[in-house]
């Protein structure tokens, strides 16, 4: 999906929350708040809660997790849902955010990366990068990779822990997800170039010219990265060296970030297709055909089964071991990007707000409607939902019944007094 895809709901303006008193401000709050906007415009990272005492780890490389794009397979959907708290990082959330509790990531269209607190939404910092981020971030070693899209973008490492900047690199504009594979970290451009840097530092270890812009985020397998290109063809390269080593004509532009399942590639095509290869060569192993271009990266379930979102907001399945397409609910609507697996529920976003669980035969547990579209995939992290609006909304949904269950809690009260 083109990053700049225009959503249903329209992109709000990002909101500066006051306190309902903000009459009693004194004027030292006041300029001490002017001047914390002014370091954000500046692109300094403003502080505003309290750091946790331990920094989490975050491992995430790859847009969704894994080459699976099954990255929150392990994780429970609840039952029913209650909202927890919203938050505001920016307008255009056109990418899920990344979870490492007590911390939530965000990366915006609007310019802004923001670190969130899981348990209330509150700030812990935020970052005004020189454009937007449309493609996202992925995470290892305590930073955040991810790299704007316009033309004379930079690619960015952010320290988790502050949101500082570790390096920048000029490179051109980078609409898809970037990949991190060990200590090297992979970024196709809109400028039709592969690149590769340390990162570390951010230095170049090496670029490939190919003939036409990146159109999916690179997939590694053993030693070569695939990359679909605007020129309707894919390509291998050689990890080491950038060198093309391969080439396939799609017969279709890809229309989402390819999925791998062992060493077969699943493309989603424009064409409303969808393309099995098999790694390294390419070679074409089956063509599915759904009514609708699938626009959501493929989910390859711990069985096997590879689950399809379409435009329509029908869900399809390919069973394990089969080169067939069955149709699993229609959710008549339409959907862009919006698909989620998370242990046996599927999570599916619509353009018109509406978010559905799924059991894995299409049956609906619940759904919960929302004033903005739901362009991105949601996220999954101790049985709480967090769901990226494209306004520049996240919104925390928590286990319904849990929170019950907290709320029946008798409160006991100490009336003892010294003697």
């Amino acid at each position: 999906m083109n990053g700049r895809t225009a959503a249903s709901g329209g992109a709000a303006r990002r909101k500066l929350e006051l306190p309902r008193r903000s009459v009693n401000l004194t004027r030292a709050t006041g300029l001490l708040a002017l001047a914390a906007l002014g370091a954000l415009a500046g692109g300094c990272a403003v502080r505003r809660e309290p750091l946790p005492r331990d920094i989490p780890t975050l491992e995430w490389p790859t847009y969704l997790g894994n080459l699976r794009r099954a990255g929150y397979a392990d994780e429970r959907v609840p039952d029913s849902v209650e909202v927890a708290w919203r938050a505001h990082p920016g307008r255009g959330l056109l990418a899920p955010v990344l979870l490492a509790p007590p911390m939530v990531f965000a990366t915006t269209e609007g310019r802004i990366v923001e670190a969130l607190a899981a348990d209330q939404g509150a700030v812990y910092w935020a970052r005004r990068v020189e454009d937007s981020m449309t493609g996202g971030a992925v995470a290892g070693g305590g930073r955040l990779y991810a790299a704007t899209s316009d033309a004379e973008g930079y690619a960015y490492a952010i320290r988790i822990g502050n949101g500082g900047v570790a390096w920048k690199r000029g490179m051109g504009g980078v609409s898809r997800p970037p990949l991190l594979v060990h200590d090297t970290l992979f970024l196709a451009s809109d400028r039709a170039g592969v690149h590769a840097l340390a990162a570390a530092t951010g230095a170049v270890l090496w670029r490939t010219k190919v003939p036409a812009a990146a159109e999916s985020t690179p997939v590694p397998f053993g030693e070569i990265i695939a990359v679909a290109a605007r020129n309707d063809s894919i390509y291998a390269l050689r990890r080491a060296d950038g060198r093309v080593v391969a080439r396939r004509p799609l017969g279709g532009g890809a229309a989402a970030p390819p999925a791998l399942s062992g060493d077969t590639l699943f493309v989603p095509l424009h064409t409303a297709e969808l393309l099995a290869l098999r790694l390294p060569g390419l070679d074409t192993l089956f063509r599915v055909r759904t009514p609708q271009p699938v626009e959501a990266a493929p989910i390859v379930a711990p069985d096997g089964g590879v689950y399809l979102l379409d435009r329509a907001a029908a869900v399809w399945r390919i069973p394990p071991g089969e080169a067939a397409v069955e149709r699993v609910v229609a959710l008549d609507g339409a959907a862009r990007a919006s698909l989620t697996l998370g242990r046996d529920r599927l999570l599916v976003g619509r353009l018109d707000g509406t978010l559905f669980a799924l059991r894995l035969d299409g049956s609906i547990v619940w759904r919960r409607r929302f004033d903005e579209s739901i362009v991105a995939p949601v996220s999954l992290a101790g049985g709480a939902v967090y769901v990226p609006l494209i306004g520049g909304t996240v919104v925390k949904l928590r286990d319904a019944a849990a929170g019950a269950r907290a709320s029946a809690q008798p409160t006991s009260y100490n009336f003892s007094r010294s003697p």
